[in-house]
């Protein structure tokens, strides 16, 4: 649970993020970061955005709606 806490708080920080640097950041390898990683995705808390060469990672967008105007 820490470790998902850690990815979460490294997302925040800096943004879009390959698995393998995220995994340096908080000191796991990219294969188990990336177990971590598919747990949150599942849970709606990462986006995954798969390309050629990585796999992207980010904290969803929030919108905040403040007015609608017909």
């Amino acid at each position: 649970m820490e470790k998902r806490k850690e990815v979460l708080r490294v997302l925040k920080k800096f943004g879009r993020m390959p698995t393998s640097r995220i995994g340096a950041n908080v000191g796991m390898s990219a294969g188990r970061v990336r177990v971590v990683l598919e747990q949150l995705h599942q849970l709606g808390q990462v986006k995954k955005t798969e390309e050629t060469l990585a796999t992207y990672w980010e904290l969803p967008e929030k919108r905040e709606v403040t007015e609608c105007v017909f």
